[in-house]
């Protein structure tokens, strides 16, 4: 072993000390082993006759005692001299033994020195300890004063020494390679314990900086949630600010643009006094910038409503060359003004494109209106081919270029292109148009050149499957049109006026009015509808006769409320709802929405321009209209109490009695049962955004899919999640369904 410990010194120090801590534990082990067996044999014997054999004895047992002593006291010192003196201490003893007791059989004890030198000292010290085991039989044969030795004794012992030897290599050998491997399990261990302490120290460094991220995470969250609180209070101000200035600006517009109407296009309704020619030009002009100016304010509340997300569109089937023409008729009249030649150069047919047409038109105007506004002398071209997937349309002008440097703002709003006409326009006409051209998913670019002219283009994009409009065959629905690319959608209500606000809102169907059951018979039978939509009124009017509707049982049928201005009125006890501003096209169309043409109205509002206003447009509808006044709620009812109107134009602010204790008595009284009223407000953008209450109901037969109930309730969570975060200080009230 002591071999191996000097190998291993060069190859690990650790593995060489825990050796040598065995080496010496063992040795000890050894030394106080064979004392002590040898003790016990002497007292065993001598306890029988003590003195005589005791002293024989003396000698060997002084021998024994010193060589472990000895070797016990070296070892810690000389581990190598204690070892020789050890093996050297025991041949003596053995030797000193067999002549005491005068027996050959001791010799045999010599073979024990080759298996504790192998232990010990390892392999080399075990041959070293046979050869000297050797040579004393060889000397103790020969020696005339020991007792005569077989020769099958010197065999023996010479064999035993080299089998004891060979059993002490393979014990070390195996105990080496225990120690060797229990101390690279040991040190596996420190190592591992050593990347674990390491570990722990990173993981705590991670732990901590952690901590701190959250502690950041946390001041930034907070952080967010005033910010976010700062934006939705910003925005309900914005939105506030803009909704009272428009109406602040919209009430004498409306009044302007109303009477300059009336004046120019139906005289006749100031009892037959002309107006006289040389103001006729003037009223006109007041007219035209009167609806400058509220065509500004549409342009300010499109842009704003733009920017923030909420400015749908009400895409169909449109054939562009009729959008084009439609624009340049309008403008024609201003170019014949300005003495321009307005020319198109448009192809036999352009593709029929899925679009908001009222958009497209006001960007076409908007590029006419600045072509127009900056060429002076020349002329006005307005071009569109098809080009791969797209339709490009440009307009053209032969009018002083534009410098390259103010190119690059000039899709921004408010930008001016040219100093010298920054009178002239608002700054809006462009980027209006870049956001409609993007929100279609087209492009929309400028080129220009000092001298030579402008040129806008954009382009709209061409759907794969083109999509056919037809008119349905037969006598009960010719006036059912459809598309045969877009699927179908039916909507059961009494009020036309929703398919206006749907179509705004979904994209991608082909929504169809029904407000009876025959005619929604009728739709399904002939169009197919993949889903109807009931609204809960109509559903509630017609219970009796749903179940005649025979609906496919594989059709989904939703059931919600669907609010339109005429349940607006009916919500306030009224016949319908006329949002402010009133022009002569929505008044006519309520009026005819009532079973007969009123002969009598009345109008109640406490602003007498707005009276006066609202009777000359009656005047123009039904020239023998009899039209009674009032500028307060109070006389409003004295009026209904004592004339009996026909129907009541009721505005809901006003002073002293506001409209809606106005209609509560005239509802609750039942001798004013047949007076029909109609609501006149300037608060329907502020009801679009209250909260309507009603069951929302979705029945399909033909089941949904795991994904697609998935789909469902992430599109509710994401639609009703807001609700719940409305402001607690909104005026707002919920719309009851």
């Amino acid at each position: 072993m002591w071999h191996t410990l000097k190998i291993s010194r060069e190859v690990h120090a650790d593995f060489a000390s825990s050796l040598r801590e065995l080496l010496q534990s063992t040795f000890r082990n050894l030394v106080f082993t064979t004392g002590g067996v040898y003790l016990i044999w002497y007292f065993t014997t001598t306890g029988s006759s003590p003195g005589e054999l005791s002293l024989k004895l003396l000698p060997l047992t002084t021998i024994l005692l010193l060589t472990c002593a000895l070797s016990l006291w070296l070892l810690s010192k000389q581990p190598l001299v204690a070892q020789a003196v050890w093996q050297i201490g025991l041949a003596v003893t053995i030797a000193v033994g067999m002549q005491v007791s005068q027996q050959p059989v001791v010799v045999f004890f010599y073979a024990l020195l080759p298996l504790m030198a192998v232990v010990t000292m390892g392999w080399p010290a075990g041959l070293l300890a046979e050869g000297l085991a050797i040579a004393l039989m060889w000397w103790l044969s020969h020696n005339p004063f020991m007792p005569p030795l077989p020769p099958s004794y010197v065999l023996g012992v010479s064999i035993g020494g080299a089998f004891t030897g060979l059993l002490g290599w393979a014990t070390a050998r195996t105990l080496v390679t225990a120690v060797q491997w229990s101390l690279f399990s040991l040190e596996q261990a420190r190592q591992n314990m050593e990347k674990a302490r390491q570990h722990r120290t990173r993981l705590a460094k991670v732990l901590k900086d952690l901590d701190m991220a959250y502690h950041r995470l946390e001041k930034a969250n907070s952080a967010l949630l005033v910010a976010r609180d700062a934006a939705v209070a910003a925005e309900r101000f914005k939105a506030e600010f803009v909704a009272n200035v428009s109406h602040e600006l919209r009430t004498p517009l409306n009044l302007i643009i109303g009477f300059s109407e009336v004046m120019a296009t139906a005289p006749e309704s100031y009892e037959g006094a002309p107006l006289p020619r040389a103001y006729r030009g003037d009223v006109m002009a007041i007219y035209r910038s009167a609806q400058h100016l509220s065509d500004l304010i549409d342009d300010v509340l499109d842009l704003s409503q733009i920017e923030a997300g909420r400015m749908p569109l009400a895409k169909k089937a449109v054939d562009l060359g009729e959008v084009i023409h439609e624009a340049a008729e309008i403008m024609r009249s201003l170019a014949e003004a300005r003495e321009l030649r307005l020319e198109l150069d448009l192809p036999d047919e352009l593709p029929v494109l899925r679009l908001d047409r009222t958009r497209i038109r006001q960007v076409l105007l908007n590029l006419l209106s600045n072509a127009m506004r900056f060429t002076e002398v020349g002329w006005i071209r307005v071009h569109a081919h098809v080009e791969d997937q797209e339709t490009v349309v440009t307009v053209e002008d032969s009018g002083p270029g534009i410098a390259a440097d103010r190119l690059a703002n000039a899709f921004e709003a408010f930008s001016q292109l040219e100093d010298g006409h920054a009178h002239e326009g608002s700054g809006l006409g462009l980027a209006l148009s870049k956001k409609f051209v993007d929100l279609h998913g087209g492009k929309i670019w400028i080129e220009s050149e000092l001298g030579r002219g402008t040129t806008v283009g954009f382009t709209l994009p061409i759907p794969k499957d083109q999509e056919i409009i037809r008119v349905s065959s037969g006598k009960a629905s010719s006036s059912v049109r459809y598309q045969e690319g877009q699927p179908s959608v039916l909507v059961l209500h009494d009020d036309p006026r929703i398919l206006s606000s749907l179509r705004r809102h979904i994209d991608g169907y082909q929504l169809i009015l029904a407000d009876t059951v025959e005619k929604a018979r009728e739709i399904i039978r002939e169009a197919f509808p993949v889903v109807v939509i009931m609204d809960v009124d109509w559903a509630n009017h017609w219970a009796t006769t749903i179940p005649d509707l025979n609906l496919p049982s594989l059709t989904p049928l939703i059931t919600c409320p669907l609010p339109s201005p005429r349940h607006l009125g009916r919500l306030l006890g009224a016949a319908d709802y006329l949002p402010k501003p009133v022009t002569r096209g929505n008044l006519q169309d309520t009026l005819s929405r009532l079973p007969r043409l009123p002969q009598t109205v009345l109008i109640v509002d406490d602003n007498p321009r707005i009276v006066r206003l609202l009777a000359r447009l009656l005047k123009t509808i039904n020239p023998s209209v009899r039209v009674l006044e009032a500028f307060s709620g109070q006389e409003g009812l004295e009026i209904v109490r004592s004339q009996r109107p026909e129907v009541v134009l009721l505005d809901m602010v006003m002073p002293d009695i506001d409209g809606y204790a106005v209609l509560e008595k005239i509802t609750n009284d039942k001798t004013m049962a047949e007076v029909q009223i109609i609501v006149t407000s300037a608060h329907d953008l502020e009801q679009a955004s209250m909260p309507v209450k009603g069951k929302l109901r979705l029945e399909y037969e033909g089941g949904v899919s795991h994904i697609g109930i998935l789909q469902i309730l992430q599109a509710i969570l994401s639609t009703i999640t807001p609700l719940s975060t409305v402001s607690p200080t909104s005026d707002a009230t919920p719309l009851a369904a």
